[in-house]
Formats: structure tokens, sequence, C-alpha cells
């Protein structure tokens, strides 16, 4: 009978802008307050903002929350410059309880000038396929609006000391565009320097500086045009992969997915790297492209300090080894990064490494939060969210339209400048001890994505390593399918013409629509992210009277005036063109009818190790117990599920026991697995007694059924100790997987 109520609130940070006020430095501070009750409450707001040695504290006393998000602006002297903390706690008026707290590291200096280089638009590279003849930059200054008509911003465009051009611009308002015809440049580096000039005493405020790049052509560069689609080597590339993990199990299944690429956020496989490249020459066999941690082993991914000299000299030199493999696509600086783990100016400091030694392949960090895309937002060339909604046993999802918030956070605080891909949910959080949950089914795979797809994302990641459940493999493997299929829809910018519903039963706020013009077709795309059914009548304006063909479904929908409808079961996605031959290319009721075959379970008459009947397994310790994260559960492998698996420790010995409910009598072991060396053996008079070895001749193939026969025995428990595993033509395998194992009587 607790009412909790008061305590459902939530607390976040949009912005924090530092300006002169009244002759003392404040900080604005743009909170967002959600109540997600019912119930209207007053909350007194109190924050705490420290830096160095000193604080300053404001308190705001009766804010009305009603149901959903409050704005909320606070002004806060600063105490210090540099780096701050902000703590801000929420009481419930009447009762004076802490109902909700949160903390957030935030810059506190003070920038009179910003300048962002929009042409050349990313960057600020000139590649050669591109022709640019002039640079634009847009000019911010903070400064008060009766005094603007007093400065003035000098630039200059530098080489060797040398001023190649120059421009000066009043500043009449808070931002200003100005554009710089740019001379013939050679291959090089040039020097772009600007200065907020207070004209009457001819003094300099504020000075900005960057690098201009003149690049030469180079085979495997990667670059984004001016709708931010990835071109490598002038090819427009839609990546799709999964997060992979050491080799070569993350190639395998990569490459089974009919992924382009893959990510790698742990940097312990650099060690492998630095010795030699085979790990990278496999990636390119496979044609597979690979996010690379920029980290020699002597610089860790994380860290509170600044780099040393023989720090950045390390990383210059990693990256000058290893950024002409073909397998690199981009560089991964870190995975979820916390601004209490890993200062800003750490990151942003190995960023412009990046872009000095490297500016043929992108940079990025992976977060899921949005005070931690904002916080890192300057210190990446390529966002990359990862937005899980965390999926429900009981049905339903923790947060449906996450795909969608965390993209759109993306695209607000790069201003639309930066491409935007994303990491989408393929695992079950059970994995991590939270028994409420479970993996995304199919349709909930196919909603992220194109949610992620509206939302702006043209490039698609999925978190699925150690988790991959049967009907995960079958629906990525579909939807890598049908990513590619629909890749210029996918590219191409928002059509001006509407796409609307104007009619249905359910709240519009949890409809994703979109509409995409591919010469002269068509694509709507339609995404629900609410857990009830409905239908909904669309108008898509202008449109030509007749057939719409929805992909993957073999329908159509027939449109008069603009207007059709239709029906979306929960969490559901439709895709409609008028180019037929590309709805019908592929067959969404294939899939599922695979995915019901393969996540069947089948208990074949006889088989003594089934967990219905009792029986329980254990196996050997693993790297994931002794970091606190659950291995994939053991359970599997006697689940009756052909698609479901474990495996041990990487280079470590493994072994799986069987426990029986009681005394049975056993002569045969069927194991689907990838060993090609077991030994079998079995408890008696308390101690283990070995009853059979069995080498495979089939090295070539990854996965076996094989079929083992001994005297028959009476036992309890079984032991199975794997002492090598298969490898192909190619890749060495050093993980052992096991699929199923059945055990027989007479």
């Amino acid at each position: 009978d607790v009412d909790l109520n008061p305590f459902l609130l939530n607390l976040d940070l949009e912005t924090v802008t530092v300006f002169p006020r009244q002759g003392q430095m404040v900080s604005e501070v743009k909170l967002l307050i959600e109540n997600t009750s019912s119930v209207p409450r007053k909350a007194d707001l109190r924050a705490i903002l420290k830096a160095g040695k000193k604080e300053s504290t404001v308190l705001l006393s009766g804010i009305k929350l009603s149901n959903g998000i409050h704005r909320q602006d606070i002004f806060i002297p600063v105490p210090d410059s540099g780096e701050g903390e902000l703590r801000v706690a929420l009481q419930d008026t009447e009762t004076q309880k802490t109902v909700c707290f949160q903390s957030f590291t935030v810059p506190l200096d003070y920038a009179p000038l910003k300048v962002e280089v929009l042409r050349p638009h990313y960057r600020n590279a000139i590649f050669a396929a591109q022709n640019i003849k002039d640079l634009k930059l847009e000019v911010i200054t903070a400064l008060d609006p009766k005094e603007r008509n007093d400065y003035l911003f000098e630039f200059s465009l530098n080489s060797d000391k040398k001023i190649l051009c120059s421009q000066n611009a009043g500043i009449r308002d808070e931002k200003i565009n100005i554009s710089i015809s740019l001379p013939g440049l050679e291959i090089g580096k040039y020097l772009m320097k600007g200065a907020l000039v207070h004209k009457p005493t001819g003094k300099t405020l504020a000075n900005w500086q960057d690098i201009l790049h003149k690049l030469a052509p180079r085979e495997g560069e990667v670059r984004f045009d001016e709708n931010f689609v990835c071109l490598i080597d002038n090819k427009p590339f839609l990546p799709f992969g999964i997060y992979g993990d050491e080799w070569p199990r993350g190639i395998w299944q990569a490459a089974e997915l009919g992924c382009n690429a893959m990510v790698d956020m742990k940097s312990r496989w650099a060690r492998l790297i630095e010795k030699d490249t085979k790990y990278l020459d496999a990636l390119h066999q496979f044609n597979l492209k690979i996010f690379m941690p920029p980290y020699p082993q002597c610089v860790k991914m994380n860290g509170k300090k600044k780099l040393t000299p023989e720090q950045k000299g390390a990383i210059r030199s990693y990256v000058r080894k290893m950024k002409d493999c073909p397998a690199i696509f981009a560089w991964y600086l870190n995975d979820e990064a916390s601004p209490n783990e890993v200062y800003l100016e750490r990151m942003k400091k190995i960023n412009n490494i990046l872009r000095e030694e490297d500016p043929y392949h992108p940079t990025s960090i992976t977060n899921n939060k949005i005070p931690k895309i904002r916080y890192y937002a300057e210190a990446m060339s390529l966002f990359m969210p990862d937005p899980y909604p965390h999926f429900l046993k009981d049905g339903g999802q923790v947060r449906p339209r996450v795909s969608t918030q965390l993209l759109e956070e993306c695209i607000r605080v790069s201003k639309g400048r930066k491409p935007v891909w994303v990491v989408l949910q393929a695992f079950s959080w059970d994995t991590f001890g939270l028994r409420d949950q479970r993996p995304p089914s199919f349709i909930e795979l196919r909603n992220q994505m194109y949610q992620a797809a509206i939302a702006g994302a043209k490039g698609f990641f999925w978190y699925c390593r150690y988790w991959i459940e049967p009907h995960v493999k079958i629906g990525l493997a579909y939807l890598s399918e049908e990513a590619q299929l629909l890749r210029e829809a996918i590219f191409a910018p928002e059509s001006p013409d509407k796409f609307i519903a104007i009619k249905g039963n359910g709240k519009h706020q949890n409809l994703h629509l979109s509409r995409r013009q591919v010469g002269k077709d068509s694509y709507l795309f339609a995404v629900s992210s609410s857990d009830k059914g409905r239908k909904i009548t669309f108008n898509a304006v202008d449109l030509k009277d007749g057939d719409l063909f929805v992909v993957g479904e073999g329908r159509n929908i027939k449109i008069k005036s603009g207007k059709f409808a239709d029906s979306f079961k929960p969490y559901d996605t439709h895709i409609y063109t008028t180019d037929k031959s590309v709805a019908c290319r592929l067959e969404i009721a294939d899939a599922l009818k695979e995915i019901e075959s393969a996540c069947s379970t089948i208990i074949k008459p006889g088989n003594l190790a089934h967990k219905t009947l009792g029986t329980t397994v254990k196996v050997s310790p693993n790297w994931f117990i002794r970091f606190n994260f659950p291995r994939p559960l053991p359970e599997r492998i006697i689940d009756g599920i052909k698609g479901t698996s474990w495996y041990g420790e990487p280079k470590e010995p493994s072994w799986v026991e069987i426990i029986f409910a009681k005394q049975e009598n056993i002569c045969k072991v069927v194991i689907d697995s990838n060993i090609s060396l077991l030994q079998i053996e079995v408890e008696k008079d308390g101690a283990w007694v070995r009853v059979a070895n069995v080498k495979t001749n089939k090295h070539d193939l990854r996965r076996e059924v094989q079929t083992i026969k001994f005297p028959l025995v009476e036992t309890k428990r079984l032991r199975l100790l794997p002492l090598a595993v298969k490898g192909g033509k190619i890749l060495k395998g050093k993980v052992v997987e096991i699929w199923e194992i059945e055990v027989y009587g007479e």
C-alpha cells in the first residue's frame, strides 16, 4: 500500500551555457524533469554547482509537475572555470523527502567565440573527389547584443606562415555565416585562423584556429556525402553489422548473418594485431570492415588523466602502422564512456590525433544516454548511440521509443552536421541477471531498425555477440538482406511531400513516419511503437491513385486521393512502395516459418539429458563470472532447441557436467558441437571414470553432430572434457561451442 507516486520522477540535463551577466559569470542550466506518474506533484529543486574548491547553490520552491516532461531553467553563478560537477535534488514540497537525485559533469569555460566549418561539411577535409571552391563558416559569438556592432571577425587561411586569403565580417547577430573563396590548393594541411576583435580598441577578445586538409586519393577511404551517406572509394555503402567477439567467433557470426561490418569494442585483441595482422587479414577475406580501437597495449581506453607525450606518440605510431589495412572501417574511441571515468578533453585529444594521422577513417564513441551523447559530441566525427528498449518476459518494452529519442538527440546536438549510425538490441538482459527480460522478437528487431532509419540512421549494428538466439540469427539474416534491398530509400533524404496519419484508434506519438523518394518511386515507412493494435488512415499528399505494395508482406493496398488505411499489430512495421519488384523480392513469412522451426523444442524419445526430466547442467568457470557477468545459460545445451548454444572459455580448458535426477543406465551420447577431440567420463563410486574418447576427421566443418557409444554404465553424473576444437582452412578456433547434448540408455 505504499504510495510510490512521489518517487516516479526522472531528472536529465539538456544544456549548460556560460555567459557574463551583470559583471558575473553565470551558467544557464536547462533541466528536463519527467513525472512518470499520473498524479501532479509539487517539488523543491536544489542545485549545487561545484568547481575546484568552490561551489554555488540555487533553491527553487514549489515547482508544479504534471504528468510528462517539464523543462526548468535555472541560473547558477559559476564558482570557477574548467570542469564542474552539478548536483540536482528534487524534494517533495509537502514531506521534504528527497525523491530524485542526479549528478552531472559540466563544462564551465566561457567561450565568446565559436566557429564551425560548414563547407567542407565533413571533418574540415577536402577529399580528392570533391570540387570545393569556397569555405563556409558559421561564427557564433557570446556578446552583449548592444555591443555586437563594436566587434569584427577576422579570418585568414595560412600555409608556411603565408596568408593565402583573408576576409573580415561584422558581427550583426549572435550567429553569422561567411563564405571565403579558396585559391588553388595543393595536397597538404592549411591553418585556418579567426579572431574576434574589439574595433574601438583594436584588442582581440578571442582567437580560433583549426586545420583544413586537402587530401590525396587513397584506396579504402571512408567519407560521407552532404546527406551523410557513407562512401567507400566514392561508392555508397550501407553498414550492417554486429558487435563481434574476439576472433574467430565474431567473424563467423558476422559472415553467417550476411554482415559487411563489425565492432569489437574490446582492445584485448590488440595484442594479436601488434604481433601480426592475421585478424585483420581474415576480416578482409570475409569482406568485413572493422571498427578498430586506436590503442596500443601501453594506452588504456579509459582514463581521467591527460595523455602523456609518450602515450600520444604511441597512439600516433599505432595508427600509422594500421591505417592502411583494408579491413579498417573506423576508429572506435570508447564504449559507453562516462564523464566519471573518461574526461572529455582526453577523448577530444585522441580524436584530434586520429584526424591528423588518418583523416580517411571516421571516429566514434558509443553511448546509451542523452547526457553522455551530449557530453562527448565534440570528441567524434560519427555518432553511434546504442539505444536498448529492454524487452520484458511478460510482454512489452520498457523504452519502446528510445531508438528514435537517442538518434534525434544526436542530430540535435550536431545540428544535423554529423553522420549517425546506431547499435540496436539483439540480446536478452537475462544474460546479465535481469531474469524478467527476454531477447527481442523478429517483429521488434525490425521495429528498432526502421524506427532508427526514420530518425536518420544510415548504418545499423546489433549488439548480440554471445546471446544470439535462433530467432535473432534468422531475423538479422533477413534484415541484412532487406536493408540492402532498401538501401537507396534509407539513404534518401526526407521528402518535402507530406506523409501523415489523419485518423486512428491510438495516440500518434507512438507512430513514426517517413516519406522517401528514389527516382520515380515513393517509399512510405510506418513504424508503430505502441503495445496495442490499431487501424490507421494515412494521407500521402500528391501520391497518384493506384497500388502501394507492402515490402516483404506479399500484399498491396489501394490508395485514392492520397489516402489509404492499414492495420498494425503491436510494434508492427509496414513499408509501402510504388515499386512492386522491390516489395516482392523478400517474404517475411518465410523468415517467420524458419524461426518457428528453429525455435521449436524437440524432446527425442529416450533422451535422458533434458531439463523437463529434472536434468541439470554444470559448466567450467569463465571470465564472464570473474567479471561479475553471468555466462550464457548452460541449460541451453539440454533445452531441445537446435539453435541455442553455450561456449567455454577461450584458450582455457572447459568441461560440462550433466547431472540426472536419479541413477540412470547410459551407453550413448549425441553431441552437436565444434569439438574435434572429446573425452567422456562418468562418476562411479565417487570417482570419475573415462568411458570414451572420440576424434573427428571432419576438421573443415565448424559444427558437427557426433554419436559416441560405450558399454552400458550406471551413473548419476556425466562429464564431457573437450580437448580440441575444429579449425577451418582460414581460421583456427579456440573456443568450445556446444549446441545440444543428448544422452540415451539401452
